[in-house]
């Protein structure tokens, strides 16, 4: 009798702890932000080899297929040197350390005037894909102003944004760290740990202007696109295209957006390149 009332005992303490358990919740499905068209982020490891011997991963978001890198070449894939000038800027074939700092250059890549990016075309071009190899390992190529168009587009199409402000897609480029503070909304340098959701992983490698200025502010990278010949540019620039100004895209440590301008192609800015 003592040995069924142990036994009963039991299975009643094992049907208590069995109901005191709380079912099993099922792990929650990611949702895409578009169903029938979910954004494609994919990181691709050691994806290129500059002539070097500099490795560079690489992301691909949409059909494209981006360094996620700073070039940090200072040889043409044909194994052309490009000079170190360190005091002035120009048209001629030249590079510049970030922040003057040799020392920069494994982090945050070298500084291109427009001139060495696409070695020397008098003119750029703004097809799709450029068909500009420029300063870009065999294989990649200097990106069109139409190629950068078409990477802010599809963050914007795919709501890779902070906020309800589809333009908002600088933080989900920019790296984590290395950038001054802001307190602005949605800006880069506001909660940095919540940057670089796609893996483009941009860095503030600033500028060269006579002088290398805004380093841990800004990220400013060269197209292969200069401006078209036309109407008030003449007078302004004269009819050499050598001369006129070339696109770039920018993040900066305030913003929340992306910024496209032009700038005289002899400035300093940061390379990527894209896959052909």
């Amino acid at each position: 009798m003592k040995k069924i009332t142990s036994i009963l005992f039991s299975m009643m303490a094992v049907v208590m702890l069995v109901s005191c358990e709380k079912d099993p919740q099922p792990e929650p499905e990611p949702t895409p932000v578009d169903p029938e068209n979910p954004a494609v982020l994919v990181m691709i490891p050691d994806a290129v080899t500059d002539i070097e011997g500099h490795h560079y991963d690489a992301v691909q978001i949409g059909s494209q297929v981006w360094m996620a890198q700073n070039l940090r070449a200072h040889r043409y894939a044909d194994s052309t040197a490009i000079p170190y000038v360190d005091n002035t800027n120009g048209l001629n074939l030249r590079l510049y350390y970030p922040d003057n700092d040799v020392n920069n250059v494994e982090e945050y890549g070298y500084l291109y005037n427009w001139t060495t990016a696409v070695r020397g075309v008098s003119s750029g071009s703004d097809a799709n894909p450029s068909g500009v190899q420029g300063v870009c390992p065999d294989g990649w190529h200097l990106p069109s102003d139409a190629e950068w168009t078409q990477l802010t587009d599809y963050l914007s199409q795919h709501h890779i944004n902070c906020g309800d402000d589809p333009t908002a897609i600088a933080k989900a480029l920019a790296c984590s760290t290395g950038w001054k503070v802001s307190y602005a909304e949605c800006a880069v340098g506001n909660t940095p740990e919540y940057n670089n959701t796609t893996g483009f992983s941009a860095r503030p490698a600033g500028t060269y202007t006579d002088g290398c200025v805004h380093f841990g502010e800004y990220a400013r990278f060269w197209s292969s696109t200069d401006i078209e010949h036309g109407g008030d540019l003449t007078t302004i620039y004269g009819d050499n295209p050598v001369v006129w100004p070339a696109f770039y895209r920018g993040i900066y440590y305030h913003s929340a957006t992306v910024g496209r301008g032009t700038v005289d192609k002899g400035e300093g800015c940061s390379v990527r390149c894209v896959r052909d």
